[in-house]
């Protein structure tokens, strides 16, 4: 392998040259099998290649998997070869994801727990900013979540109307939907009677 190097980014193609040597680390330029790619996160494009010149190979490759050591390995007819470790970082940002939230009680808080990520699941570690919080109620709050650190922010919350709903966060010009959960009555308080006509 010729020297990769570091960072690159999720999603984006870069080159790597590769060459087929013999013992005495010569170049074997009668070599024109296919070459098989792999790292550790199974995510390199192209994982096949052939198409050796004189026993040496230059095209793009891209991984979506961001990780602070990476490296790519080449296997051909038994033999193999490692690049040097490299870094990927995440691409930009792309949506919000929230975690798993059970059924919860009206007014009671709870913790929610939300993260940045690039379109490839990838932990979006940039991103500093806060986001909006939103339930089908509108009675959630905070309506705003605190600052992000390293991607990720949890914090509690809570929602004062009884029903099913989810919570919608955005920011960014992103969003991000949890799973639908229900939201059920608090303990009773008080009674209300309808109003009562002229008798």
């Amino acid at each position: 392998f010729g020297s990769i190097a570091s960072p690159q980014t999720a999603g984006v193609p870069f080159l790597v040259s590769i060459t087929a040597l013999d013992f005495y680390n010569n170049t074997a330029a009668a070599f024109a099998d296919s070459v098989t790619l792999s790292e550790p996160f199974n995510t390199i494009s192209p994982s096949k290649i052939g198409g050796f010149l004189n026993g040496a190979w230059i095209g793009d490759v891209s991984l979506t998997k961001a990780d602070s050591t990476i490296t790519i390995t080449a296997t051909s007819l038994g033999k193999t070869g490692v690049s040097n470790a490299f870094s990927v970082e995440h691409a930009a940002l792309d949506h919000f994801t929230i975690s798993l939230i059970g059924n919860k009680t009206a007014g009671a808080s709870f913790t929610i727990y939300i993260t940045a990520q690039d379109q490839y699941a990838n932990t979006a570690a940039s991103y500093t900013q806060t986001v909006t919080l939103q339930d089908e109620s509108n009675t959630l709050t905070p309506a705003t979540s605190g600052t992000f650190s390293s991607g990720f922010w949890t914090g509690q919350v809570s929602i004062t109307k009884s029903q099913q709903t989810s919570v919608t966060v955005g920011g960014a010009g992103k969003s991000g939907q949890s799973n639908s959960f229900f939201v059920g009555p608090a303990a009773l308080h008080h009674f209300s009677i309808e109003p009562i006509s002229e008798q």
